[in-house]
């Protein structure tokens, strides 16, 4: 819940849909 209120969306579109964005998918949960 944390993650969006810290990033915008543009960044939680980049989660797991970029290839180089791997750090993302840890921070990437479908929690949300």
């Amino acid at each position: 819940m944390f993650f969006r209120r810290h990033y915008p969306l543009t960044t939680l579109r980049f989660c797991g849909m970029d290839p180089e964005q791997r750090k993302w998918q840890k921070y990437c949960k479908p929690s949300w």
